[in-house]
């Protein structure tokens, strides 16, 4: 098993151009093409040479969360990046906490940051306008997704689905005014579905079978990029979440609320309201108890170490029931080295909890939570003391979000306060075991419900590799903040 690590040596300096557009952006001059041909013509101006292009195309500015954003940051704390180049600012991010981490992260890493329609040098003013125009694309973004949640209500008020056509529909030849229309080679199979389910003739899982036989797949939008998103196998939920689609009855949702819609219903609200009073009977019979036995905590966090795709989790009923991560890469049409091969859960999830025993409190932080115990208190009711040390942290941020203070300042005080907050609110009596066992990750691990667990997990890890044919663990992939936690 090998962990991953930044690497400290440099490998070869490139030139990085950074190119984003979402999905609502593609007609609005913002191209993937656009901004690539601007960056080259801007590098080609400041004699820069080797260009390796780093495109998240679909993605929003909102979070910094994007695949190849994040991989242009750990290529330049790996030394491998000389200079970032951006056509726009909001391409690069729209959040300004987002923007100033990212920027700083570049700067500590020796890389220099290019805006080619913005361009802003390090003087007061110049980072008193980038800082402006840093909020002016966050009001944007909030103000974009205000008008198009309005949007998306109008279009239901009206009787219009949102989104791409489910099964059986196709979009009309004027989308903004007129409702989908039905394709009848498939809605036929869809009418079925529902007679042979409210019937209890069939199950999701049956149906499913059914109609991957006959060469039906679901309807799924490919992402720019990931081909292997696009149609897929059928499966039980998939079948299942398409007989629980109100648009089949002739109803719109937005939010989760009905409303009447315009396209031509699919079966009657009859028809419907039976098969899903069957689905509500099935959904009532699972106990908290089986829930339970069967809930996944490492769902989206283990994966083929063959594709790189996440394994499924299931289960059997055959004699003693047992859960199993399982490679489901194929039901997608994706070609993998491990197909369809299982590995117990259970064994699984045991080493994973080796690894996360792994994950030490830094020195540094034990250091300091060992000195801020030894203080003791002050007299003043502990309260008063947490809620004005809350207030100071919160003015900091503020002052850090306005560039008033730096990223190291603005570090080190958040620390400095948080550690008295804990300070205050741990008892004196628990003290002593809180300096003796301080590895609070290990503890909140062994102590947590599956849930709890798989929420940590995707804290912890970007992702955990699985050989299932060596049935090990290959790679760890540990997210960036709790790196320096791993020992």
């Amino acid at each position: 098993m090998s962990l991953t690590k930044a690497k400290s040596h440099i490998v070869s300096i490139i030139i990085a151009i950074y190119v984003r557009v979402s999905t609502t952006e593609q007609t609005l001059g913002h191209s993937l093409v656009t901004q690539e041909d601007a960056c080259r013509k801007f590098a080609e101006t400041l004699g820069l040479g080797d260009i390796v292009v780093y495109s998240d195309a679909g993605f929003s500015a909102k979070t910094s969360n994007r695949p190849a954003f994040q991989r242009l940051l750990d290529d330049a704390d790996a030394g491998r990046i000389g200079a970032v180049i951006v056509w726009k600012g909001d391409r690069f991010a729209r959040n300004r906490l987002d923007a100033l981490l990212a920027k700083e992260r570049l700067r500590k890493a020796g890389v220099k940051f290019y805006n080619v329609t913005e361009p802003f040098d390090d003087s007061p003013a110049g980072l008193i306008g980038e800082g402006m125009l840093q909020l002016i694309a966050e009001w944007y973004s909030k103000d974009l997704q205000h008008k198009v949640t309005a949007g998306l209500r109008k279009r239901a008020e009206k009787g219009l689905m949102n989104g791409m056509p489910p099964f059986g529909y196709r979009q009309s030849d004027s989308p903004a005014s007129e409702p989908p229309l039905i394709i009848p080679e498939e809605a036929c199979h869809v009418r079925e579905a529902f007679e042979r389910f409210a019937t209890g003739t069939a199950s999701y899982r049956e149906i499913a079978s059914d109609w991957n036989k006959r060469g039906l797949r679901t309807r799924h939008r490919p992402q720019s990029g990931r081909p292997e998103d696009g149609p897929r196998l059928w499966t039980g939920d998939s079948v299942r979440k398409l007989l629980q689609n109100p648009v089949y009855k002739g109803a719109v949702t937005h939010k989760g609320e009905e409303l009447p819609g315009r396209h031509e219903a699919m079966v009657s609200a009859d028809l419907w309201q039976r098969a899903n009073r069957i689905g509500e009977r099935l959904r009532g019979t699972a106990t908290s108890v089986t829930q339970s036995r069967r809930f996944y905590p490492l769902s989206g966090i283990i994966k083929c170490a063959g594709c790189g795709r996440p394994l499924q989790g299931n289960h059997t009923e055959s004699g003693q029931a047992y859960r199993y991560y399982r490679e489901v890469a194929h039901r997608r049409g994706v070609a993998c080295s491990q197909p369809q091969i299982a590995a117990r859960a259970d064994r699984v999830e045991a080493m994973v909890d080796e690894i996360v025993k792994r994950f030490r409190a830094p020195k540094q932080l034990r250091k300091r939570v060992v000195e801020m115990l030894a203080d003791g208190a002050s007299g003043e009711d502990p309260s008063i003391q947490i809620a004005r040390l809350k207030e100071r942290l919160r003015r900091i941020a503020r002052l850090y979000a306005d560039l008033e203070v730096d990223e190291q300042n603005y570090l080190a005080e958040r620390r400095k306060i948080e550690a008295e907050i804990d300070r205050l609110e741990i008892p004196k009596e628990t003290a002593t075991v809180a300096i003796r066992d301080f590895d609070v990750l290990q503890l909140a691990w062994k102590k947590a419900t599956p849930v709890e667990k798989r929420s940590l997990g995707l804290a912890l890890f970007q992702g955990i590799y699985f050989s299932l044919e060596t049935m090990e663990i290959t790679e760890v992939v540990v997210n960036p903040a709790f790196r320096p936690w791993l020992s």
